[in-house]
């Protein structure tokens, strides 16, 4: 059974979901009422083509530009976390939904420093879904 204080955050959700409004209109208000279910300092959607690559993004909190134009030139495609990979095996796992703590190796990395730390992330939750009809994901 659900908490009580929850359940003003579910009705809220299945509310905005069932309105049928188009990703850039709806994240702004689906995120922080995701957020009251389920606490974090921020959240980010991120739409992927069939490759894992990002094409587009929503997020509440973003890295400042000259610390994203580092993320991009530094990690965005380097072998250790490259995100098409990681988001791949994200997609490829039986359950679209996980969780993970930054490790203590993790967090002694640049990628932990110059990203990760930036933005407050001990601990990360995925939800991979999949457009009707196949195509992106997100």
């Amino acid at each position: 059974m659900a908490k009580s204080g929850t359940q003003p955050a579910r009705v809220t959700l299945r509310q905005l979901c069932n309105l049928a409004l188009p990703a850039p209109v709806l994240l702004p208000s689906l995120l922080p009422a995701v957020r009251a279910l389920v606490p974090s300092a921020h959240a980010a959607f991120f739409y992927c083509d069939a490759t894992g690559n990002m094409v587009n993004m929503y997020a509440e909190r973003m890295l400042p530009p000259e610390a994203m134009t580092r993320y991009y030139e530094r990690h965005y495609r380097h072998d250790s976390h490259a995100f098409s990979r990681a988001f791949l095996r994200l997609a490829a796992a039986g359950d679209p939904v996980s969780f993970r703590t930054i490790s203590a190796e993790e967090k002694r990395s640049d990628y932990y420093r110059e990203v990760l730390s930036a933005l407050g992330a001990g601990r990360c939750a995925c939800d991979v879904r999949r457009r009707a009809g196949g195509g992106q994901w997100s």
